[in-house]
């Protein structure tokens, strides 16, 4: 497994975990909204309850109306990284193909 190392400033920051929480639409498995935490290395974790509860706050204030929204809690940042949607009969992400922000860009 790769460390991951964040650029903060003139600091180097080791990342301790990356939690993603998406909202749905329990029909069609659509991702709603996308809320991802990092925590660094020596930082205080977030429960999920309190992630859940921040993720639908700054979906709610953007317009969405989140009383009908599942959610989907992901330890994995690719969830964060690249597109999904949730498959309603199973609750497991699912890639969809377009957006894939761990390809590099060329440099101009």
């Amino acid at each position: 497994m790769t460390t991951n190392i964040v650029h903060s400033g003139d600091r180097l920051r080791e990342v301790a975990s990356t939690k993603v929480v998406a909202l749905y639409s329990p029909e069609t498995g659509a991702i709603v909204h996308m809320h991802t935490v990092v925590t660094f290395k020596g930082g205080r974790e977030i429960s999920e309850e309190q992630m859940v509860k921040a993720a639908r706050q700054h979906a709610g204030r953007v317009g969405h109306d989140v009383d009908g929204l599942k959610v989907k809690v992901s330890s994995d940042p690719v969830h964060a990284r690249r597109r999904h949607r949730i498959d309603p009969q199973t609750s497991e992400w699912v890639p969809v193909p377009g957006l894939d922000l761990t390809a590099r860009q060329p440099s101009s």
